[in-house]
């Protein structure tokens, strides 16, 4: 299986943690197993799994203030847009695409509403980031966890190397436990 986009390997651990032959890729390095380089190079070889996290900077809706003021970040938003597209369009059998909350424009360019929204304190970590999954041929997780969510700040406790928010371990691991086969594959889009 194959995490693209993921410099921290949280998502790629936690499957190769699960027994599963796990990659990453990423245009950053990574230690473990990783290929460093843009990660549509990877798209002709065959994965059966491939969870992508595409760049949310110009998408998120916490860009909003920033868009407003910056008409540069019109294009960089569509730009994006396309990117996401692209790793919606991945030929794998199982394909997961993960992203916060987006901006109503941004939804509109990619044209596709998330499968499920899922939060960190349904599965065991107890903060709040309202974050989307595009699912084809996966079922949607089932929150197995359940904490009381602290509120505060999740993005100064969740930050890589070079400053992206890391996927929350709890969302990780259940990835890696309900995927693939976790209540069958299902075609959602």
């Amino acid at each position: 299986m194959l995490v693209g986009c993921e410099e921290s390997g949280a998502v790629r651990d936690a499957f190769a943690a699960a027994g599963h032959d796990a990659m990453s890729a990423d245009l950053q390095p990574s230690a473990g197993n990783h290929y460093q380089g843009d990660v549509f190079d990877l798209v002709g070889e065959r994965f059966d799994l491939v969870v992508l996290h595409p760049p949310c900077t110009y998408l998120a809706k916490v860009s909003a203030p920033v868009l407003a003021r910056d008409p540069d970040r019109r294009q960089l938003l569509t730009l994006g847009a396309e990117f996401f597209r692209r790793c919606l369009d991945w030929p794998a059998p199982m394909v997961a695409v993960e992203n916060p909350h987006m901006l109503a424009s941004a939804m509109r360019l990619i044209g596709r509403r998330p499968t499920q929204w899922v939060e960190p304190w349904q599965f065991g970590d107890p903060y709040t980031k309202h974050t989307g999954l595009w699912l084809r041929g996966l079922p949607p997780l089932v929150p197995d966890r359940v904490v009381a969510p602290v509120m505060g700040s999740w993005v100064t406790k969740r930050r890589d190397s070079v400053g992206r928010s890391k996927t929350f371990a709890g969302v990780a691991r259940a990835m890696a436990e309900q995927w693939p086969g976790g209540g069958g594959a299902v075609e959602l889009w």
